[in-house]
């Protein structure tokens, strides 16, 4: 897993202390997404006007750390500069921890977890 950034990337939120406004890392603790792209008024499937709530910078980007808790990994098999740019391979792909190169799998966490906004992280969906 990745160290620890001491400072949000975006809008330089320390470690336990909240995003700014308008910043593109924090969630909404209602639903788990993008805070800056909730859009809860928009959406038939969500309460209305459901506050987001202050998310804090935990160091990680959000889902990091349950995704490795989860064991979902995953790797880029494409054009790059150490397969060379014409190299077609899978695009990303899932693979076991400590596969060089490997990061968590973030994209897995819509399709077999959930968001839990009482405890405000991801849980593995169960029956899956």
């Amino acid at each position: 897993m990745s160290t620890l950034n001491p400072y949000c990337p975006d809008c330089g939120a320390a470690v336990a202390h909240p995003h700014a406004e308008g910043c593109g890392v924090a969630r909404c603790l209602f639903t788990g997404g993008r805070r800056l792209s909730c859009g809860s008024r928009h959406r038939a499937d969500l309460e209305l006007d459901h506050a987001c709530g202050g998310d804090e910078w935990t160091g990680r980007w959000p889902g990091e750390a349950e995704a490795a808790e989860f064991g979902w990994w995953t790797c880029w098999d494409g054009p790059g500069p150490e397969q060379g740019w014409d190299y077609q391979g899978q695009g990303w792909v899932q693979v076991p921890e400590g596969t060089p190169g490997a990061v968590p799998d973030l994209d897995r966490l819509s399709t077999d977890a959930q968001w839990d906004r009482h405890a405000l992280r991801w849980v593995r969906r169960v029956n899956r």
